[in-house]
């Protein structure tokens, strides 16, 4: 019984590591990647501001990668379409996407404090 148990861990986690070397799974990586580095270049390092850095950079690197490519194709060159292109565009967007977040963020909290006023603090 216990063997099965970790024939079924090993083939996930092969499985696993098969996804993120895909394609999808590179630009999710990256894109992770893109938001634990924004999360570590931040003044104030909470574990689960690093979380949700993680997950921003993920959602960003998906929604917001093909614009990265873009931006990066018409500033610097044609690159090409090659997956590690794909994959820094991925990265840049996830930074970018945390970023963008973070003064959102900051300007929700700003509205917070100055609604709540310091009458009330």
């Amino acid at each position: 019984m216990s063997n099965r148990i970790w024939e079924n861990i090993a083939l996930w986690l092969g499985m696993a590591l098969t996804w993120m070397g895909g394609e999808v799974g590179r630009v999710l990586v990256a894109g992770g990647f893109g938001g634990f580095f924004r999360w570590m270049l931040s003044n104030k390092r909470r574990l689960w501001d690093g979380l949700f850095s993680v997950l921003g950079g993920l959602i960003s690197a998906k929604n917001l990668s093909p614009d990265a490519l873009v931006i990066v194709e018409k500033s610097i060159d044609d690159l090409g379409n090659g997956p590690d292109v794909v994959a820094s565009a991925a990265f840049i967007a996830g930074l970018a996407g945390m970023s963008v977040t973070k003064i959102v963020i900051a300007i929700v909290e700003t509205q917070a404090a100055r609604i709540k006023g310091p009458a009330n603090e």
